[in-house]
């Protein structure tokens, strides 16, 4: 090479030139000259003039041409080498195999990437990406729906001759499932004598729970024709895996969601037969998930995609599957954190009730759900969300949730309790004793609610085993651990 020195900027340059004269040498066969050089760079005569010399003297333009016809063989040769622990030939070949690790390193996050964005945009459609779950989710159900369904007849109660209300008034009817925790053992051992829980006494008290329902029904519908049965399910139907559960739970995971789809469907089927009788005209469903049902990874209730994320989620879409297209259901399968549905006029809102929190006292327990009602109503009272729902009215006028477990009615709170009822953790906090059980209450056009019935079923073990019952021990028996 040439001692020619070069400036830092003329060594900026010096790709051009060589480029510039490899051009020029190719069209003219000459090397270019300091003023071509000097207006094709845009640099000063003498930059100009030193690039010409250093170009002539090296015949750069010739190297360059040669090292081009050969950089394909190089990168052929590197690329096979990449996998390999060969030496690096040259500095140039170094170059090359790491340009070509880092190019395979960045293709493979790009199709990661849109992967993941893929994901995503299905998540945001609302299904969490189970495509082919749902696809195949009705050949599943009907697998699911092989169990014949455990319902009992309740005959109509005749009709009263003189109606105690006026002529053409009619009601609605709300059935609150929730906190059923299907898949809990509670041992009376460790709660120092209380009843117990466990897949067999569920079964007990849910069957129980149908049968007190439908004859409340029957016995309202001897006064008024009762319309409309809404039977929102608000969470927390399978026992999952928190707290101490793993420890306890009678099934593992996916038995548990098998089991709650079948109880839940026995119990819209006994409904449904309400339909058959004459005593209301159809049914509606709703949907909140809980937190107890929440995936394993999520150590805390998740807020991005809440509802797709817990296995409440799989066993609503297998009850929205079962009875999608049933003559008399109606089915709502919005799951917001909350939902609002219009009741003779009446705006009810549904949810799990994960911001109310248990207190142990009942100026406490007020205070609580006076906090809920006010932060939700200020939530749902801002004009721009009225201004989206089209909302000319209140913001609601009931709210009824889960969660607490404790039964309590507030004139702007329902707060329904569960199947499990009393537990070790009360026992060992020494809490108010929790009766198990569901709430039911009707709705006139008038008012917001007219009657209400606590469906104890504290004292329900395992005797007088009822269809419910008797499928919860044979499953017990086939798949509890």
């Amino acid at each position: 090479m040439s001692k020619i020195d070069l400036t830092p900027r003329e060594l900026q340059l010096l790709p051009r030139a060589i480029e510039f004269a490899q051009e020029i040498k190719s069209a003219e066969d000459r090397f270019p000259t300091q003023d071509e050089l000097t207006r094709e760079l845009h640099c000063a005569r003498q930059s100009g003039k030193r690039l010409q010399q250093y170009i002539v003297a090296n015949d750069l333009p010739k190297i360059a041409t040669k090292m081009q016809a050969a950089h394909p063989k190089a990168i052929a040769k590197a690329l096979t080498q990449t996998a390999t622990d060969k030496p690096y030939a040259s500095n140039e070949e170094y170059l090359i195999r790491e340009n070509a690790k880092l190019t395979r390193s960045l293709s493979k996050m790009r199709l990661d990437l849109n992967a993941e964005r893929g994901m995503r945009q299905h998540l945001s459609e609302n299904h969490a990406g189970y495509d082919d779950l749902l696809a195949g989710m009705k050949e599943f159900v009907q697998v699911l729906g092989d169990f014949s369904s455990p319902i009992s007849k309740v005959k109509p109660t005749k009709q009263l001759v003189v109606p105690p209300t006026k002529a053409g008034h009619t009601e609605d009817a709300v059935l609150v499932i929730s906190d059923t925790h299907f898949g809990d053992v509670i041992r009376s051992g460790d709660t120092s004598g209380f009843a117990e829980y466990d897949l067999e006494i569920a079964g007990n008290r849910m069957g129980y729970i149908a049968k007190k329902a439908k004859m409340i029904l029957g016995l309202h519908r001897a006064m008024y024709p009762i319309k409309t049965l809404y039977i929102p399910i608000l969470g927390d139907i399978g026992n999952g895996d928190l707290h101490d559960a793993p420890k306890s739970n009678q099934l593992f995971i996916p038995a548990q969601i098998h089991f709650s789809y079948h109880m839940l469907r026995f119990l819209i089927e006994d409904m449904l037969t309400l339909t058959e009788t004459g005593v209301i005209e159809n049914i509606v469903l709703l949907f909140s998930v809980g937190n107890h049902m929440r995936m394993a990874e999520d150590k805390k209730m998740p807020t991005k995609f809440q509802a797709q994320r817990t296995f409440d989620w799989l066993i609503y879409q297998c009850i929205i599957e079962k009875f999608k297209g049933v003559k008399g259901v109606t089915i709502h399968d919005t799951m917001s954190p909350f939902i609002f549905e219009n009741i003779r006029g009446h705006r009810y809102g549904f949810n799990h009730g994960m911001e109310v929190g248990y207190v142990n006292n009942a100026e406490g327990q007020a205070k609580s759900v006076s906090s809920f009602i006010a932060k939700t109503r200020a939530l749902f009272d801002s004009p721009t969300y009225r201004e989206h729902a089209g909302l000319t009215g209140s913001t609601f006028d009931r709210f009824v949730i889960g969660d607490i477990h404790v039964p309590t009615s507030f004139p702007r709170l329902l707060s329904n309790g569960s199947l499990n009822g009393q537990n070790e953790l009360g026992v060992n906090w020494g809490l108010e004793v929790i009766p198990a059980g569901q709430w039911i209450f009707g709705v006139s056009d008038k008012q917001i609610q007219t009657w209400q019935y606590f469906l104890d079923c504290t004292a329900v073990q395992r005797d007088n085993p009822n269809g419910y019952c008797e499928f919860a021990k044979d499953y017990a028996d086939k798949y509890g651990k």
